[in-house]
Parts: structure tokens; C-alpha cells; sequence
């Protein structure tokens, strides 16, 4: 999907944010939101914007872990257990 069909589902995603003073930055498929808004609540709902298309199939944050986690132990020089794996939304997040 292009850039500018991101951004475009992004602006008319959530209409009680007023999309005049944000821009939005897409790359690599993820779209980056700056400027400022008029109140807590659009903030609050700029945020959290979540845009899914269906022609793309999203990894469940197991299976997205369960495959970090291989890639990990095939690290000989990493003693087991050194890395934790942790995934929320999408995100990988490493500790350890």
C-alpha cells in the first residue's frame, strides 16, 4: 500500500481528531504523526489510531514472539534464558 493511501486512511480514520494541524510521515508502511491538537480527547484518540487493512494478514503478538524467541536461541553465544521476549501489539520489546 502507498504512502498516500496511509495517510489518507489515517486522516479519515478517526474524525473526532481535527486532521488540519497533524501531519503524517509514512515510511516503510508506518505512519508517523506530528503537530498538535485543540484538546485532551483528540489527543487521546490520535494515539491510539490503529488502522488494519484486510488484504494484509497481522501476526498475532504469539506467533510474532514465538518466532523472535527462535531466532534468538539459534545464538550460540547467548546463555538460554539471557533474553526475554515480550510482545504487545505488534512490538517486540527485549529485556535481559
Amino acid at each position: 500500500m502507498s504512502g498516500l493511501l496511509i495517510r489518507q486512511d489515517v486522516r479519515e480514520f478517526e474524525p473526532s481528531v481535527n486532521a488540519a494541524n497533524i501531519g503524517i510521515a509514512v515510511e516503510n508502511g508506518v505512519a508517523t504523526l506530528t503537530g498538535h491538537v485543540e484538546s485532551y480527547m483528540e489527543k487521546a484518540a490520535a494515539e491510539h489510531i490503529e488502522i488494519r487493512h484486510p488484504e494484509r494478514k497481522k501476526r498475532v503478538d504469539d506467533e510474532i514472539a514465538t518466532r523472535a524467541f527462535d531466532i534468538i536461541t539459534c545464538d550460540t553465544a547467548l546463555p538460554d534464558g539471557a533474553v526475554d521476549v515480550k510482545v504487545e501489539r505488534g512490538c517486540v520489546i527485549l529485556s535481559g
